[in-house]
C-alpha cells in the first residue's frame, strides 16, 4: 500500500472496508468476508479498530466517523466501522482479490 489514507485513528493510519472494496472494484462485502476469514490472526486495537457508529468511543472517534461519512468511506447501512491498519489490509489482500485503497 503506497497511498496514504485520509483517515487517522488513535495516531494510526486506517482504511475502511468500503475503501478496500472500492479500490479493488469488487462487490460490497468482499473486504468484510476477507476480514472475517482473517479475524483469528488479527488483534483488535493493533491490527484493526471497531467503532460503533451510534456510540463512538470518544469525541475524536465521533469526529472521525463524521469525516468518514462525509467522504462516503462508510457504507450507509453500517452499524459499526471496522478500521483497518496497513498490516491488516495486507493480510486481507492475501486472502481475497483486494487492492490498496
Amino acid at each position: 500500500m503506497t497511498q496514504e489514507p485520509p483517515f487517522i485513528h488513535r495516531g494510526v493510519a486506517v482504511w475502511t472496508l468500503r475503501e478496500l472494496d472500492r479500490a479493488s472494484d469488487v462487490p460490497k462485502g468482499t473486504a468484510f468476508r476477507a476480514f472475517k476469514r482473517c479475524r483469528p490472526a488479527l488483534v483488535e486495537d493493533r491490527d484493526f479498530f471497531v467503532e460503533t457508529i451510534a456510540a463512538p468511543s470518544d469525541e475524536p472517534a465521533a469526529r472521525l466517523l463524521e469525516q468518514m461519512h462525509r467522504a462516503h468511506a462508510l457504507y450507509q447501512s453500517s452499524q459499526v466501522a471496522i478500521l483497518l491498519t496497513r498490516d491488516a489490509c495486507t493480510k486481507l489482500q492475501g486472502v481475497a482479490n483486494l487492492h490498496s485503497p
